[in-house]
């Protein structure tokens, strides 16, 4: 019983993360962000270096753990945020991310 209840919880958990990715992608999207990834690691691209360093110390002050990935690591031009999504993270959350970005 306790087995079926373990994963029954794990699978709800799973859900819960896909829906948050579902969620942001579909933000990013219509904030004209490309984000180019089907799992809990969400790229934005911003494009130039120094935007990208700016908008990630924006959303560390808003209370995200954001990186910028800025070249060598990427190609000239495609510097971006990384986000990487938990299924700890409520509605409350996910919203509070996308007004963030």
């Amino acid at each position: 019983m306790k087995a079926e209840a373990e994963k029954e919880a794990a699978i709800l958990k799973a859900d819960g993360e896909a829906q948050a990715i579902r969620t942001v992608q579909q933000a990013l999207t219509a904030r004209g962000y490309t984000s180019p990834s089907e799992s809990h690691i969400l790229p934005v691209i911003i494009g130039d270096s120094h935007e990208a360093i700016l908008k990630a110390e924006d959303m560390r002050r808003k209370g995200f753990y954001v990186l910028p990935v800025r070249p060598p690591t990427v190609p000239e031009g495609t510097s971006r945020l990384r986000l990487s999504l938990t299924a700890s993270l409520t509605e409350a959350d996910v919203e509070r991310l996308i007004q963030a970005l």
